[in-house]
């Protein structure tokens, strides 16, 4: 073999490895930000859970105010929760990735693999819901006051929730493509 040759194998080793240091030093800066943020979202809920305001609010006076902050309030706790978990995954095996184990790039696949999902399905959620609060408002548009409004509205829901889709379109071919490539041959050597 030729030296060139040799220099030609150096520099996709190299290139490699930087792809997956760099692969692993954003899962863990990612990760990282998604837990500090999530760990004071559950701070602000605990110090606004302790309002006075709140607590003397009267649930008797208005149930059905009282059962949907409720809802919200246990949504808003099981998706801090879900979020911290997965950020929490995400950042051991992102430094495992930085320490080139076999079991990091395992996690990590299944972890990608995972968040695609959930993408897709925050895609259909995106389309359902939108369709969902643009037929609510569809009739406030009957009215000729509230046309123009109405218009706007549904114009800026459908921009909002079209660019949450493309973002998350987006997202989800990176990841699919770093998963493609965790799975190559070239790449499993490199983890011990």
């Amino acid at each position: 073999m030729t030296n060139n040759g040799l220099d030609i194998i150096d520099d996709l080793f190299i290139k490699r490895k930087a792809f997956i240091a760099t692969i692993g030093s954003l899962g863990a800066i990612i990760s990282g930000m998604l837990i500090y943020f999530s760990v004071w979202g559950v701070i602000e809920m605990v110090l606004f859970a302790n309002n006075p305001v709140l607590k003397n609010f009267n649930p008797e006076d208005n149930l059905e105010v009282a059962h949907s902050m409720a809802n919200v309030q246990v949504m808003l706790y099981a998706s801090l929760a879900i979020t911290i978990l997965v950020s929490t995954g995400i950042l051991i095996s992102s430094i495992g990735l930085l320490r080139y184990k076999n079991w990091a790039r395992k996690v990590f696949l299944v972890v990608c693999w995972l968040l695609i999902l959930v993408g897709l399905a925050l895609i259909l959620f995106f389309i359902v819901s939108s369709t969902q609060m643009l037929n609510q408002i569809e009739p406030v548009a009957s009215t000729p006051e509230f046309d123009s409004m109405t218009k706007y509205m549904n114009f800026m829901l459908r921009v909002k929730y079209a660019s949450y889709a493309v973002f998350l379109a987006m997202v989800l071919v990176a990841l699919f493509r770093i998963t493609r490539r965790f799975r190559q041959e070239e790449y499993r050597r490199l983890f011990y």
